[in-house]
């Protein structure tokens, strides 16, 4: 090697050395901007004050003389236990993103006929949820139509109950006596039920374990499984 190409030799390392190094400065520099930035954008996040559902409308009920239950809901929790006494109970509540008055549980008694319903203002401009506990006793009549949300029936032995349901999922356990579940979107679960049920959905899974008594079911689309089952 001549004297000249060890020079442009040492001359093309310390080039290309210089290059990594700046190159190297430039990403800890632009990595500690970035850093600094998420930093800063943390801070004020924190400090926005998070907005909470508030609860907008209740209500809090024993039906002594209820035989028959007509219930419409809409993005309701709706669970059904045993009643602790001889009457039915009812526990219901709303909550939203902004207070008003115009949010409503409605219990309406007419003799052994009792009709719930929620309102909710027609230009409600944030999400609301709500959830209802029905206590049932032996021999009660429910009719459930929900237009979304959740049902839970969870050791209640003895009723005739009634569910559609457009949009959510169906689970009954510990229980007994005659269901009726349809829904057009959701998972239908049973287990440890023994009775009469039959169940429908369109769009989901069904599965029952556990049971026994006279038991049918169907899905349009989705798995169907009966495991450990009588009748």
């Amino acid at each position: 090697m001549t004297c000249k190409s060890a020079i442009f030799a040492k001359y093309s390392f310390l080039k290309r050395s210089i290059k990594m190094y700046l190159n190297m400065k430039m990403t800890k520099i632009i990595m500690a901007a970035l850093l600094s930035t998420c930093a800063a954008t943390v801070e004020i996040c924190a400090q926005i004050p998070v907005k909470q559902m508030v609860t907008v409308a209740e209500s809090q009920q024993t039906l002594a003389s209820a035989k028959h239950l007509e219930i419409e809901s809409q993005f309701c929790r709706v669970t059904f236990v045993e009643a602790e006494g001889d009457a039915v109970s009812f526990v219901g509540k709303l909550e939203a993103m902004e207070e008003s008055d115009a949010y409503k549980v409605n219990v309406v008694e007419n003799g052994d006929v009792v009709k719930v319903s929620i309102e909710v203002p027609s230009d409600a401009k944030s999400s609301y949820a709500g959830e209802m506990t029905i206590g049932l006793k032996n021999g009660v009549d429910v009719k459930l139509v929900s237009t979304s949300g959740n049902v839970y029936v969870d050791g209640v032995s003895t009723s005739n109950i009634n569910i559609n349901t457009t949009k959510g999922k169906v689970n009954v356990k510990n229980s007994g006596g005659k269901i009726v579940a349809e829904t057009k979107n959701g998972d239908i679960t049973v287990s440890k039920y023994e009775g009469e049920i039959s169940l429908l959905t369109a769009t989901g899974k069904v599965s029952i374990e556990n049971s026994k008594g006279t038991l049918a079911a169907e899905t349009s689309d989705g798995d169907l499984s009966m495991n450990a089952c009588e009748g």
